[in-house]
């Protein structure tokens, strides 16, 4: 080679470097949210286990939702659907044995410059960053990462905006990338007929060129292996610059989803930040604990200028960094987010702007420590949704006391106050996500939603409309902040003392407005529900009710006080057997009786303790062998009698002794 070649052979060498260089890791304004507004969490995602909702994708250039909008999508978002079913990690996927970064690897580069690359003179058409892999062939799909374990297959799933769909592109300084996974970690490889993510080695199955074709790019391996979308997989294969297969539209990403999440060690994903036993303590150091769902392990992260804050959903405050700890504060603290540059799993690294120093894990704390951008200062972050699933105890953090339906009051319409917890139905909540961030509050004892009207809350028949649907927000109070999807207002306390209404008013982050979701092992009852919404909407002459329910074969006593009615007793039955069944309908009580004879089968019997309804039709004891107290039949809860309602002895002589004449009496399948 002469020496004007060798200088021209520099030159270009020198050019490309350049355009490759490294681009700063902050995602554009345009996709991240307002890290201070409630809205920020309006589209909660569920990244570990649960009933999950999707979330729409945030393109640069998008606006995110406010709190108190609803999403209504366009027709293009609605041929671009979002995808509610993609999942990324299964629980048990921590389970997965973890491939360790050995003291090698935490110091192990991307490959220099001086590695033989794909023959190319060109500059690659993108610069290092976070972007989403969308196949040309099917519109509205990305490639998806839906596990952490090592050799999972990268799927293409319907977009969703996780984290599990944003790969972060890194720059080898020739031309070649490595594609890391955000949410696992691991790297793209092409080594088998299927692309899978692995622990990254820089072989050559694990870099790849950038090529344009036909408008868009084809990834190609330096092995030479290209990505083809087939279906739901993604297969390599020889490169071919006319496959439509092989074209993908690779769009800038957030390398940082605001939003409650879980933020994993990369060199431990069983592990994550957060603080011990859900502290609300002012001071309370940031841990690596076994993740387990609860509420201190769960963090906000969220925008602020330049940086993000990183709290705890427990507390709400700040983590900030403390001498060579880090502690939760009230002060607000913004970090500054990177991408590790080495290890064989690498993640998001979070600085201290002043210091450049690094969040490490280090044993079962996180502190600070000189950056290095490896291992173990990369984190993996999992979307999750504020609250999963689950039947709870409502506590307010102001207050310290618990929502309830006033007075146990079963009728629909019942006010919704604060009371000190006693554990009673009334005071139980089913919570369920609905999609979209939006999630419904239903009373375990009621089965009646928790519904704002104006700046009231109260229980209501449950429709789907929108001032029953709340969205779950973190509250720098510490827990959650529930704000209605109607009205935009948060659910709030009045008082600290028993009986303080229930309101909704504008959102402020006090303690007040901030809620925190006891578990409880309360079960629902859904005969008592029904038999109860039929008391509510009926009327007596006495100020008892009785319901029988003759499929579940239950009968139902309420009594009014107070005003209110409410199940005084929820018993088994015996009513009619399908050949001479108990008559249904409207009834009053109009007589009873010490007891009467007669034959089963041939068989004489005696029942005692009868309360008349309707002619013939009573209710009485099981029945005895005639004249005696030997029990010839003592079967409940089936379908058995001649007509009668059969009921355990000590019940039916409770009826016989206390409900009066013209108490009513309804009858229902």
């Amino acid at each position: 080679m002469t020496k004007k070649q060798k200088l021209c052979t520099l030159a270009v060498a020198l050019l490309v470097a350049l355009a490759i260089a490294p681009q700063t890791a902050f995602a554009d304004d345009a996709t991240q949210v307002a890290g201070d507004n409630l809205a920020a969490q309006t589209q909660e995602e569920t990244q570990m286990p649960s009933d999950n909702p999707a979330e729409p994708k945030t393109e640069k250039g998008e606006n995110e939702l406010t709190a108190a909008a609803i999403p209504e999508p366009t027709a293009e978002e609605e041929a671009e659907k979002l995808g509610e079913t993609a999942q990324p990690a299964e629980q048990d996927e921590l389970a997965y044995p973890v491939i360790e970064a050995s003291a090698a690897e935490e110091q192990e580069g991307l490959p220099s410059a001086n590695e033989t690359a794909i023959a190319t003179q060109a500059p690659p058409p993108l610069s290092e960053g976070a972007f989403s892999i969308k196949p040309q062939i099917a519109y509205g799909t990305a490639l998806s990462c839906g596990a952490t374990r090592n050799a999972a297959a990268i799927k293409i799933e319907n977009i969703d905006g996780t984290y599990n769909q944003v790969f972060y592109f890194q720059s080898n300084g020739s031309g070649l990338f490595a594609i890391f996974s955000l949410y696992s970690g691991l790297a793209l490889d092409a080594s088998g007929s299927s692309v899978q993510q692995t622990s990254y080695s820089a072989s050559s199955d694990q870099l790849f060129e950038i090529r344009e074709v036909s408008g868009f790019l084809a990834i190609v391996s330096k092995s030479g292996r290209a990505l083809i979308a087939s279906g739901s997989t993604v297969k390599t294969g020889a490169y071919d610059k006319n496959a439509v297969a092989q074209q993908f539209r690779i769009t800038e990403a957030p390398l940082v989803i605001p939003g409650v999440q879980v933020l994993f060690t990369a060199g431990s994903i069983q592990e994550s930040m957060g603080v011990a036993n859900s502290s609300r303590s002012e001071g309370a150091a940031c841990k690596a604990n076994t993740y387990a769902g609860e509420e201190g392990q769960k963090v906000t992260v969220a925008r602020n200028g330049a940086g993000y804050e990183i709290r705890p959903l427990s507390s709400g405050m700040d983590f900030v960094p403390s001498g060579s700890s880090i502690i939760q504060k009230t002060t607000s603290f913004a970090w500054r987010v990177t991408f590790a540059q080495s290890g064989s799993r690498r993640g998001l690294v979070w600085l201290d702007p002043a210091t450049n120093n690094a969040a490490q894990k280090s044993g079962t704390d996180v502190k600070m420590a000189a950056l290095v951008a490896n291992t173990a200062q990369a984190f993996l972050p999992a979307r999750i949704s504020a609250v999963v699933n689950g039947c709870y105890s409502v506590k307010n953090l102001g207050s310290g006391t618990v929502l309830e339906i006033a007075a146990g009051n079963w009728a629909n319409g019942a006010n919704v106050q604060m009371y000190a917890s006693n554990g009673t139905g009334a005071q139980i909540f089913n919570i369920k996500n609905m999609g979209s961030g939006l999630c419904q509050i239903v009373n375990a004892m009621t089965g009646y939603a928790v519904s704002a009207a104006d700046s009231n809350a109260y229980q209501y028949t449950f429709s789907g409309a929108y001032d029953q649907l709340w969205i779950p927000v973190a509250s720098k109070g510490g827990g959650v902040a529930w704000i209605n999807a109607s009205t935009g207002r948060a659910l709030n306390a009045t008082g600290t003392s028993n009986g303080a209404n229930a309101s909704t008013i504008s959102p402020n982050n006090s303690k007040l407005q901030s809620w925190t979701l006891v578990k409880t092992s309360y079960t629902s009852d859904p005969v008592l529900q029904t038999a109860m919404r039929h008391v509510t909407n009926s009327s007596s002459a006495t100020d008892y009710q009785i319901m029988v329910d003759r499929n579940n074969c239950r009968t139902i006593v309420a009594e009014k006080s107070g005003g209110v009615w409410r199940p005084i007793y929820n018993w088994s039955c015996s009513p009619g057997a399908p050949a001479t069944p108990t008559v249904g309908g409207s009834y009053t009580i109009t007589g009873r009786g010490y007891s009467f004879s007669g034959a089963l089968g041939g068989t004489p019997y005696t029942c005692y303790y009868y309360t008349q309804f309707w002619g013939d039709y009573l209710f009485h004891s099981i029945p005895y062998h005639q004249g005696t107290w030997n029990v010839q039949d003592g079967r409940l809860g089936q379908k058995l009698s001649h007509g009668c309602v059969r009921l355990a002895t000590e019940n039916a002589k409770w009826l016989y002794d206390n409900i009066p004449y013209g108490t009513y009496v309804y009858i229902y399948n």
